[in-house]
């Protein structure tokens, strides 16, 4: 029994209680390892960073718990479109992070393209609301000297990019 507890405890300090996806502090020290790793293979990681666009409207206009199954579709999408090596987060309100293990640039691209078409795409979605649930996407593979601060930096940037040149769209780090 008390085993069970500390499991229970151990899975609450670690994933978001709404989507059940890693929490912000498990993403960082789940991708730290990735980052180690991929350093000592030489083999590439990108991050993906998403906005769930326009999701102040949902929430003003068909209320935060229909903004909660929102995030919850999406949070399932996520997890059946991605490798069982991916790793997926919240990052907060509606900013999701997706660390993807031996992943290019171009195959980052190909995946957030991907993602962004099946929630622009999906029937739940789409019945859930009457404004069209998109996401902006910023993508970064790593380079010689990344750290996971330098990473996020740019794709946080790449992520505003989509946002600025018209949303729904997946723009790649400088």
């Amino acid at each position: 029994m008390i085993r069970g507890y500390n499991e229970k405890l151990e899975f609450m300090a670690r994933n978001d209680p709404l989507t059940g996806l890693m929490n912000r502090s498990a993403f960082n020290d789940s991708f730290n390892d990735y980052l180690h790793l991929s350093k000592r293979r030489d083999d590439p990681l990108s991050l993906i960073f998403f906005d769930i666009d326009n999701f102040k409207a949902i929430n003003d206009t068909l209320g935060h718990q229909m903004g909660d199954h929102v995030l919850v579709q999406v949070s399932e999408i996520l997890k059946t479109r991605l490798r069982c090596t991916d790793i997926i987060g919240r990052w907060g309100g509606e900013e999701f992070i997706i660390g993807l293990i031996n992943t290019d640039q171009e195959n980052a691209e190909v995946i957030a393209e991907a993602l962004r078409s099946a929630f622009e795409e999906d029937p739940r979605l789409i019945h859930l609301s009457s404004i069209p649930i998109t996401a902006s996407f910023g993508i970064v593979t790593t380079r010689s000297g990344d750290t996971i601060d330098t990473l996020l930096t740019r794709v946080d940037a790449a992520m505003y990019k989509a946002k600025e040149l018209g949303k729904n769209r997946v723009e790649k780090a400088e």
